[in-house]
C-alpha cells in the first residue's frame, strides 16, 4: 500500500460529490428548462436537434459517471481494509479507519478516538506513519 493509494479515496469522494452537484445543476436545468406551447419546434440557433434529447443524454452519462465513482471508492475502501488489517497498532489501524475508510475530516477523527487527542495530533501520527510508505 502506498501514501497515495491510502488518500485516493478521500480524493475519489471529493470527486464523486462534483459529480453529483453537476448531475444536480443537470436536472434543475432541465426542469426549469421553458418548453414552447405553439406545438412549433423552436431553438435559439439553427441547429436541429431535440435540446431536452440532449439533456436527457448528457443526464444519463453523468449518472454513469457517478457509479463508476462509487465502484472505484468501494474498491479502493477494500483494499485500504486489507491493509489496515496487516497494521500491528491499533491506535494507527483507527486513525487510517476513520480518515480513510470513514472519509472523516480531522476533527471528526479525533472526537471519534477521544481521549484528548487534537485534530492537529492524530493528523501528525497519520503523517509519520504513512511517511514510511512509499509514495
Amino acid at each position: 500500500m502506498t501514501k497515495g493509494q491510502l488518500e485516493q479515496v478521500y480524493l475519489l469522494n471529493n470527486e464523486l460529490k462534483m459529480w453529483q452537484t453537476r448531475l444536480a445543476n443537470l436536472q434543475s436545468d432541465i426542469a426549469l428548462s421553458p418548453k414552447p406551447l405553439d406545438g412549433m419546434p423552436f431553438s435559439k440557433t439553427n441547429n436541429t436537434g431535440n435540446p431536452t434529447q440532449d439533456k436527457a443524454i448528457r443526464l444519463a452519462e453523468v449518472a454513469k459517471i457517478i457509479e463508476g465513482k462509487i465502484s472505484e471508492i468501494q474498491i479502493c475502501i477494500a483494499d485500504i481494509e486489507e491493509y489496515i488489517m496487516s497494521i500491528d497498532d491499533s491506535f494507527i489501524r483507527q486513525i487510517i479507519e476513520y480518515r480513510c475508510c470513514g472519509l472523516m475530516q480531522w476533527e471528526e477523527v479525533a472526537q471519534a478516538i477521544g481521549e484528548g487527542y487534537t485534530s492537529e495530533s492524530v493528523r501528525q501520527i497519520y503523517h509519520r506513519f504513512t511517511s514510511d510508505l512509499p509514495q
